[in-house]
């Protein structure tokens, strides 16, 4: 299997603001790192289709 570098983007505005706690990240950092890939951004974001749009093609531009 090809390794690959991954960008987290958690999306929500409860998490984004801070109402819950983000449960899910942790699960992926341990899945993620399990399968020997790096998480090498990782943000979150409110439900905004274009912020989210925008933040992906942000990390897309900082692939490396």
């Amino acid at each position: 299997m090809k390794l690959k570098n991954i960008g987290l983007i958690v999306t929500g505005n409860e998490v984004f603001k801070g109402r819950i706690k983000d449960g899910f990240s942790p699960i992926l950092h341990r899945k993620i790192e399990a399968l020997g890939c790096t998480i090498n951004n990782e943000t979150i974001v409110p439900d905004d289709s274009d912020l989210i749009a925008r933040t992906i093609l942000d990390f897309k531009s900082k692939r490396q």
